[in-house]
């Protein structure tokens, strides 16, 4: 070996020798934590569901973000196809990220809904709607699509 391999070689057995010793031990069952070892905050007991807060529930609504739709958590009283696609018609909000916008005219209103079918949401909205045509138009409906069929 050259002198200028030597310190070369050496390095990387150390450096091997110091990863190996850097793995986890392998587990075949969990294992409880100690609770004096979980960090604080994280055993505090919690009154809230998932996904819900004092607001309602959180849900999502699409907003063009350029010219791609850009999903947005809202919350909502209650997780319903209107209570939904009325968080959507008003638009951009103070807190939501810059730079969205809505292809959805200002006006616009749900203003029914129907469920009957199976599987299938039925939308009326209002003549708003129809005041933009061409791309733009096919951008608010995308916006209405999307969100609705984000719901479960």
């Amino acid at each position: 070996m050259t002198r200028r391999a030597t310190p070369i070689a050496l390095a990387l057995i150390v450096t091997a020798l110091m990863l190996s010793g850097c793995g986890l031990p392998k587990d075949t069952d969990p294992r409880a934590i100690a609770p004096q070892r979980v960090p604080p905050g994280l055993l505090d007991p919690t009154t809230t569901k998932p996904g819900v807060g004092a607001a309602g529930a959180a849900v999502s609504v699409f907003f063009l973000a350029g010219d791609k739709l850009r999903s947005v958590s809202r919350a909502v009283p209650d997780v319903q196809a209107m209570d939904v696609l009325s968080s959507l018609i008003a638009g951009v909000a103070d807190a939501d990220p810059e730079g969205l916008t809505s292809a959805i005219p200002k006006n616009t209103q749900v203003l029914q809904i129907d469920t009957e079918r199976s599987g299938v949401l039925v939308v009326t909205l209002s003549d708003e709607v129809l005041s933009i045509t061409g791309v733009l138009q096919k951008t608010a409906f995308a916006q209405f699509v999307y969100t609705a069929t984000s719901l479960t």
